[in-house]
């Protein structure tokens, strides 16, 4: 008796990620649409193998000597689903998290049509719940190339399936027969631009990558690297000139003006002393090393320009770096109730934990004379979250104090729940500077509580020109008893 064929292999790539790997495989475990799980670990020394043996050995594991980088490490797990006969290989980086019907829709997306030969998930950041972190691949003229919608409030505009240049490697699904005929990762990238460059051949072969919004991934964003870590920015900055050099058409290096655009912005480096100038050093040594292979590719592949054209219409018609902003924390994030250690947080103050959603802080703007200084604040964009503690239970006045940015043209509405349940809806007027204090009687059943800010209609920044999009300004949050001192008069009338 033969064993059937997976319909779906999962490949997990890991390497030193064992506080999140647990996380990640068990949000595996619980899909909908049941499919083997290989986990290639790129020579982790943080125990994460033992994990894996211990708690899910019905995933296999495959053990590398060393780290192999994003792409040949996927490239091994993605040989072992192909031996096995599965008809789609699907992955999903280590610091991800899968919504339970995530393959269910990705193997979905992919059905409908024999010419998609990828499929880009719908990511959210981890640490901003109601923001994007991926919804495809962009890139300009430049070689730039960025998450389509990063940053974003995730709303009605990106729940439309769509064709995309590029999925993300960290949570996507390709067609078994597609990756047969154009191939794999190319291993020299090492991390960054490889699905880029998958998708781009992908595309010349006759295939698509299309959008699913369904397939639905948290992500915490650059937790193997960091943001601008000395290796992200090393591999970022060469891996785009590799892929310009492979791909971009002939014509295009007549105009070196647009290629260099995102350079003239990266040679600041070298005023950031004998670290950037190393830096800078060994992003272009990079790049001298990758041109023999590229000219090789050019000259085995020569892609006609009809084909080239198929990718190419998704490219940006702009140059340089791209103008989007990584809302970063700079406080230690909560991730439960149990962190909790104050009834009273109040910005610039005692906000050094809060929960998801919070924009960094911005202080006072400067003030003269004839005006009183502004208070410090926090902004989110469509919800945050803030846990805090009480000294008993019993009943509580949630306190807000808020406002809108200066850009904003009308009220918006905000509503408050508090432990899951809403407590409350208000409508903060626009005016400039006029901060309102919002009161929402609650009764606790225990001395912790998880209170919520959610704005189901954000100022968008292509409405308002700001750099994020934004749902209000937070100066405080706090859980008092009715009796406390603490309690400001109420300036804006509150409805359950």
């Amino acid at each position: 008796m033969t064993r059937e064929s997976p319909t779906v292999c999962v490949i997990v790539l890991s390497w030193n990620g064992r506080v999140v790997l647990t996380e990640c495989l068990a949000s595996l475990r619980e899909q909908s649409l049941a499919a083997p799980v290989i986990v290639v670990d790129n020579g982790s020394t943080d125990g994460s193998q033992d994990l894996v043996r211990r708690e899910f050995p019905e995933m296999t594991l495959i053990v590398n000597e060393r780290n192999l980088g994003f792409g040949e490490g996927n490239n091994i797990g993605i040989r072992a689903a192909l031996e096995s006969g599965a008809a789609y290989v699907a992955l999903l980086n280590q610091d991800a998290r899968a919504d339970r019907r995530w393959l269910e829709a990705l193997v979905h997306a992919a059905r409908t049509d024999a010419t998609v030969g990828a499929v880009a998930s719908c990511i959210t950041l981890h640490s901003h719940r109601t923001l994007l972190n991926s919804t495809g691949i962009l890139m300009n003229l430049s070689g730039c190339a960025w998450d389509r919608g990063f940053a974003r409030v995730d709303g009605p505009q990106w729940h439309q399936p769509c064709d995309v240049l590029a999925a993300s490697g960290g949570a996507a699904l390709f067609r078994a027969d597609a990756l047969r005929r154009v191939g794999l990762f190319d291993a020299a990238y090492f991390a960054y631009y490889e699905d880029l460059d998958l998708a781009v051949r992908l595309w010349e072969a006759g295939y698509r990558t299309v959008y699913a919004p369904d397939a639905q991934v948290t992500h915490r964003f650059s937790f193997t690297l960091g943001d601008e870590s000395f290796g992200k920015v090393l591999l970022v900055q060469s891996n785009r000139w590799r892929f310009i050099l492979k791909h971009f058409p002939p014509g295009r290096f007549t105009r070196p003006r647009s290629l260099l655009a995102a350079d003239r912005l990266f040679t600041n480096r070298l005023r950031m002393g004998a670290t950037g100038v190393k830096l800078w050093l060994r992003v272009y040594a990079r790049v001298l090393a990758a041109i023999p292979g590229a000219l090789r590719y050019r000259l085995r592949r020569q892609a006609p320009k009809e084909r080239r054209e198929r990718w190419w219409r998704f490219v940006v018609q702009e140059v340089g770096s791209p103008d989007f902003l990584v809302p970063t924390l700079d406080y230690d994030l909560m991730e439960g109730e149990l962190d909790a250690w104050t009834d009273r947080v109040l910005m610039g103050v005692n906000d050094s934990a809060l929960g998801q959603g919070w924009y960094p802080l911005v202080r006072p703007d400067p003030t003269t004379f004839a005006e009183p200084e502004g208070p410090a604040l926090r902004e989110f964009g469509s919800s945050a979250t803030c846990f805090l503690r009480v000294a008993a239970p019993g009943p509580h006045v949630v306190q807000l104090h808020v406002t809108q940015r200066p850009e904003a043209t009308g009220p918006r509405a905000v509503r408050v729940t508090c432990n899951g349940d809403t407590i409350g809806h208000a409508e903060v007027s626009a005016e400039r500077r006029a901060w309102r204090t919002l009161h929402f009687p609650v009764t606790l059943g225990s001395d912790t509580a998880a209170v919520e800010l959610r704005v189901e209609q954000p100022l968008l920044r292509e409405a308002s020109g700001a750099k994020f999009d934004y749902g209000l300004q937070v100066n405080e949050v706090s859980l008092l008893r009715p009796d406390s001192p603490l309690l400001r008069r109420a300036s804006a009338a509150t409805s359950h």
